[in-house]
């Protein structure tokens, strides 16, 4: 338990991702101008502190949902936890919700349970934040209409579901880095232009 504890405590890819880019485009005020501000970028090799009551209790939880979809305690052992051994940190609800959403859209348990076992990482999404918006995406993408039509595509091909959630969640984030120099462009100019003001006011005055 200590060494899956050890993995589970690592960052999921995503994880890193959005953190690495909630950094970069980190807005901060200056004078009143938005500005980009200096941050470093995270370290690949960051983890999360471990809770292992509370990691316990939850990888029992999210074994216990994964048996009502038909996925035993064995298959959680041997297919599941090597790939995303931070099942165990996961919030509970968030676990449940992704299962339930996941259900929905690919029309069964027994779908879930295969999606969960091509794909383990789909447990480790937020179903709003992340699943929903992966799905429109999926839509938009096979210019499909139905949401019935992508739900028979992801059972079929999970990974496609994957696939498309984090082209979502990269495109978001390109989106973000966008308006985050956009702001820095502007906030630059701005502070250039009082430069040059204050400098034009220095000259007038000391008749340079």
């Amino acid at each position: 338990m200590a060494e899956l504890f050890k993995n589970a405590a690592t960052l999921l890819e995503w994880e890193i991702e959005e953190a690495e880019a909630s950094r970069d485009v980190a807005i901060e005020t200056v004078d009143g101008t938005a500005v980009l501000a200096d941050r470093p970028p995270v370290r690949k090799n960051n983890v999360v502190s471990i809770n292992e009551k509370l990691w316990t209790l939850q990888l029992r939880a999210a074994t216990e949902m994964l048996a009502q979809i038909g996925i035993d305690s064995v298959q959680v052992q041997a297919r599941v936890l090597p790939t995303i051994p931070q099942l165990a940190r996961l919030r509970t609800e968030s676990v449940a919700a992704i299962i339930h959403d996941l259900t929905l859209l690919l029309g069964s348990s027994e779908q879930t349970a295969a999606a969960v076992l091509e794909e383990p990482l789909l447990l480790g999404y937020d179903a709003k934040e992340h699943l929903e918006p992966g799905i429109q995406y999926l839509l938009t993408m096979n210019a499909m209409s139905e949401r019935a039509a992508a739900g028979k595509l992801a059972a079929q091909h999970p990974g496609l579901l994957k696939w498309a959630i984090e082209g979502k969640m990269k495109e978001r984030r390109m989106s973000g880095m966008l308006s985050g120099l956009k702001a820095s462009t502007a906030g630059t100019t701005i502070l250039a232009g009082r430069a040059f003001s204050d400098l034009a006011s220095t000259r007038k005055r000391t008749g340079l």
